[in-house]
């Protein structure tokens, strides 16, 4: 009888603290998301409006999604901050899939500050090389059991754990850019 009591009131607490951490206002990373540049002595981007679909996934998320010239690479950027919305933020590879591309290719690469993700996303005759990492700002990395944890911990401690992991998702169409080389020019030029 008495481990019943314990596991009720365990229930109980962790129910009243769920509902207690969802009216606590976590800061966002809105702050860090101004930070990207749009423009610079060696690029230039250009602000792409969101699909129904993507304003339906991105609802609350703070989203920042651009058409970058660098360097002479065309490359898309998509920066999705999910404090508000977690579901918003899931692995780009998915996206590919459903909207009817294979994924290939798969590897992990170094990028400053940590790792990313990089992959080959194929349909029909054509090939968009994609990366993607998550951000605190100065730690990156490309593990979304991380990037879960992360967040969880952000919300049990009210944001003292740190801030908000940003995913920054890069796309190239059929690009053959020396990326080990731009990535980092990249990452330094626009602050992601």
């Amino acid at each position: 009888m008495r481990h019943r009591t314990f596991i009720w009131f365990g229930l109980i607490a962790a129910i009243v603290l769920g509902v207690l951490w969802d009216f606590y206002p976590l800061a966002n990373s809105e702050d860090r998301l101004r930070l990207v540049r749009a423009n610079g002595s060696n690029f230039s981007s250009q602000d792409l409006p969101l699909t129904r679909t993507e304003q339906s996934v991105f609802a609350n998320a703070k989203v920042i999604h651009r058409r970058y010239q660098f360097e002479g690479h065309r490359v898309f950027v998509t920066l999705v901050d999910g404090t508000e919305n977690r579901h918003a933020v899931h692995d780009p590879g998915y996206c590919f899939q459903g909207a009817g591309w294979k994924v290939v290719d798969q590897t992990t690469i170094t990028v400053p500050g940590g790792r990313a993700k990089r992959f080959k996303a194929v349909r029909k005759t054509e090939t968009m090389v994609v990366m993607y990492w998550f951000s605190d700002g100065c730690k990156r990395h490309a593990s979304f059991p991380r990037y879960w944890w992360q967040t969880t911990l952000r919300r049990i401690t009210l944001g003292r754990s740190g801030p908000e992991p940003v995913l920054v998702v890069l796309q190239a169409p059929n690009e053959k850019a020396d990326w080990p080389i731009l990535i980092p020019k990249m990452i330094d030029a626009l602050s992601l």
